[in-house]
């Protein structure tokens, strides 16, 4: 029997490969899977653009420590406006059967009896409301209804920066090549794939065929010009037009993209709105200007801006910067359109973060042998120590020991480290113990940012931060950043949970979010003196890792699953509960001591009447012989109830003798103040006079308690006018509080012959009473 023949090492015939096997660049890849991106349908494609492109511009200005300044507009086109721009002509239809938005009879009858009871019911809700409607209403969404409604809406979105521009030669492939970019390494950034931009290019070439335009410059003099589009088969930029000429504004340094695209804001738009809000408070040293505009909105508004050019008789071109018309007030003069401004707060920026090694807990077995062949140290000590963080020359001696069995030594050449002895050796540092990193690669907002930015566009009563320690996931570094507002404007009773990742607002799929679950499930806000249903409550909650634990392909949010994370989520918010809770007992005692105070107040006329009651008598007997029987009488058991009101001041005994306000009786009777008694004689205490010490005296009293629980800094929880503003407070935990005491209703009835009267007696700490 003849031995078997060994396997054939010639490839297969060409043309069995060419009809059986095919491959895709990576830009056909994503072009054809944009929901991984984020572009699900044309409304979220709209929001993933603008959302890419502000965090491009925010991460070239914060790169190179530039306060952001970005200027962001969206401006609507119809199907009309982007043919004059393609430059197709405008046909009449033919044939108006062939078209999706025709409707027959029956169907515009029942469209028009539709919009009929709507207007109604809008009449009916709020008097002129309807016609509000009806005169916001943008051209799209008057077209809207007729037929099938298939009338797709197109928009032009333009970002430009302050930041660091880009190299005229580098722009073509920064913007054409997916999987292209500056952002990959181990260090925390907005986005590390190069993708974002290149799918909206892509997204603008797939929906309107226009290619984009692109304005750049490094502040060296010179402004680059890119009119480009990208090949999607071969993942290459096509660029139509390049220019480099001298910049007009001197020394300007920055980005403008242009990219019309199809879009949907009628059902978008408060996500994009919302988006910049959220942005907002996470980067207050940022400012966003921000527009949106239909193109009749935008043609006034360029009107305008002309006609005030022309009142001051200047060239445009030769006009001061500022002379010439803002963007804000060009925008003023339009009839429609949103416009926001997001002003900056601070200029106190996050540090950069820098590059860092790679974690031995966070590497596979490709990654080492990658090291491995590309590292430039000698020996595997020299090359555990230089490209891992959190290995010294010790620590690597004592790894390299555990993997002599596999005949790696520590004068082995990393290059000669065969595939076994790699597969070894991730195995120990997968199983190793080593210590945390210090961070420095990580880039958190900062609690004082993120208090600021939460005061400026929410305006809460109280708000409390928090910032975790550095922690390890898998060998991947994370900080964890909360804050817990209560009250605002803007903010609906409840729990209101905000989230973000690598300071990027998470808008979707919230439900199955870590900060989610945990702000609902994992809180006991009761404990706190927090009513998770009825108080007006904002969870903020920042996570920036090296690499953010995502589910799902739209990176919308951070799986429960993460045990390490969860932990930290939960740990920060309450941190930030605690410290609240010590605000708000001290809120609410002050609530208390107020109540007491009008408590008091409201017992003094009766007190008083009582008091100068008992003091005329007195002062009517001691006029008198003492050989007075029934007068004596009448003394001796007056003097006797000052004895039981004696007995039920308690503690307070010697605070009210010293004051001189009436006598303090030990033993007998007839022991009576002379000082006392010489003012009775001669008139001197009359019911304003007891009035204004008693009033004196109440006051005194709470003032003793507000210095001893209120502190600087108190807040209102009501956020009273003469509150102090929550964005004045830096809210810390405090130590424990002073005693108060509680209220204690005493009734004496002082009965001399002509009235009852009532002593409300208090029991906590007098200051000696006011003397008369």
């Amino acid at each position: 029997m003849a031995p078997p023949r060994p396997p054939s090492s010639a490839p297969p015939p060409p043309s069995a490969t060419n009809s059986a096997l095919k491959s895709k660049s990576p830009a056909e890849f994503f072009a054809d899977n944009k929901v991984i991106a984020g572009f699900d349908n044309p409304g979220k494609s709209l929001y993933t653009t603008i959302r890419e492109l502000v965090e491009n511009s925010l991460d070239s200005a914060e790169s190179h420590g530039v306060l952001p300044e970005i200027e962001l507009s969206v401006l609507e086109l119809t199907r009309d406006d982007l043919n004059a721009r393609l430059g197709l002509a405008k046909a009449d239809r033919k044939d108006e059967k062939l078209y999706g938005d025709y409707e027959t009879d029956k169907m515009k009858a029942k469209r028009l009896k539709q919009e009929a009871a709507a207007a109604a019911k809008l009449e009916k809700a709020g008097g002129g409301a309807a016609s509000q409607a009806q005169a916001n209403q943008t051209p799209a969404a008057a077209t809207k209804g007729k037929g099938a409604s298939t009338e797709k809406v197109y928009y032009v979105v333009t970002c430009k920066d302050n930041g660091t521009g880009m190299r005229h030669g580098d722009i073509p492939n920064m913007l054409g090549r997916v999987l292209s970019g500056t952002k990959y390494g181990v260090k925390q950034t907005r986005g590390k794939f190069g993708l974002g931009a290149k799918m909206a290019l892509i997204w603008s070439k797939q929906s309107t065929g226009l290619p984009i335009e692109v304005y750049s410059s490094t502040g060296n003099g010179k402004t680059s010009y890119y009119k480009l589009d990208i090949d999607i088969n071969a993942n290459c930029p096509n660029v139509h037009q390049s220019s480099e000429r001298p910049s007009e504004n001197g020394k300007w340094h920055g980005t403008e993209i242009c990219v019309t695209i199809e879009g949907n804001w009628s059902k978008y738009g408060h996500y994009i709105v919302k988006y910049l809000r959220q942005l907002a408070v996470i980067t207050p040293y940022a400012k966003i200007d921000f527009q949106y505009q239909t193109v009749a909105a935008a043609a006034a508004a360029a009107a305008a801006a002309a006609a005030a050019v022309a009142e001051e008789g200047a060239d445009d071109d030769l006009m001061p910067m500022s002379q010439v018309p803002s963007a804000s007030q060009s925008r003023a003069q339009a009839s429609k359109g949103i416009n926001l401004v997001f002003a900056r707060r601070t200029e106190c920026m996050p540090r950069p973060p820098r590059e860092t090694k790679h974690h031995p807990a966070s590497v596979d077995v490709q990654l080492i042998k990658t090291l491995l062949t590309q590292t430039t140290q000698k020996d595997m000590v020299a090359f555990l120590n230089k490209e891992f963080s959190c290995i010294n020359a010790s620590h690597a001696k004592k790894l390299i020991a555990e993997l002599e069995h596999e005949g790696v030594a520590s004068n082995t050449q990393p290059r000669k480290v065969s595939d076994k002895q790699a597969l070894a050796m991730h195995q120990l540092l997968s199983s190793a113990k080593f210590g945390t990193p210090d961070g420095a690669h990580l880039s958190p907002a900062g609690e004082y940012n993120l208090r600021l930015g939460i005061c400026k566009e929410l305006r809460p009563d109280l708000v409390a931060t928090h910032e975790s320690e550095v922690k390890v996931n898998e060998g991947h570094t994370f900080v964890v950043e909360a804050a817990v507002s209560l009250g605002g404007s803007k903010v609906r009773p409840g729990l209101n949970v905000f989230r973000f990742a690598n300071r990027i607002p998470l808008l979707f799929e919230a439900g199955n979010d870590v900060i989610t679950r945990t702000a609902q499930k994992r809180v006991n806000w009761t404990s706190y003196k927090i009513n998770a249903n009825t108080d007006r409550i904002g969870v903020f909650v920042s996570i920036v890792s090296t690499k953010i634990p995502f589910k799902g392909t739209s990176k919308e949010y951070i799986g429960d699953d993460v045990k390490a994370m969860a932990s930290a989520v939960q740990d920060s918010i309450r941190g930030c509960c605690k410290q609240l809770k010590v605000k708000l007992v001290r809120i609410s005692a002050a609530k208390e001591r107020q109540q007491r105070k009008r408590n008091l107040t409201r017992y003094i006329p009766d007190v008083v009447n009582a008091l100068h009651t008992v003091l005329g008598t007195l002062s009517e007997g001691a006029k008198e012989s003492d050989e007075g029987g029934v007068v004596a009488a009448k003394r001796r058991r007056m003097l006797a109830d000052c004895t039981v009101v004696r007995r039920d001041c308690g503690d307070h005994e010697e605070d009210l003798a010293a004051a001189g306000t009436f006598a303090v009786l030990e033993g007998s009777a007839a022991q009576v103040d002379e000082s006392l008694m010489s003012m009775v004689k001669n008139n001197r205490i009359s019911k304003e006079a007891l009035v204004d010490a008693l009033t004196a005296h109440v006051n005194a009293s709470d003032d003793v308690d507000d210095d001893g629980a209120g502190g600087a800094g108190t807040t209102s929880a009501g956020g009273g006018a003469d509150a102090t503003r929550a964005e004045e407070l830096w809210l810390t935990p405090y130590g424990a509080m002073d005693a108060t005491g509680s209220i204690l209703d005493n009734h004496r009835a002082l009965d001399d012959g002509r009235r009852t009267a009532t002593i409300l007696s208090h029991q906590f700490r007098f200051q000696p009473l006011v003397p008369l």
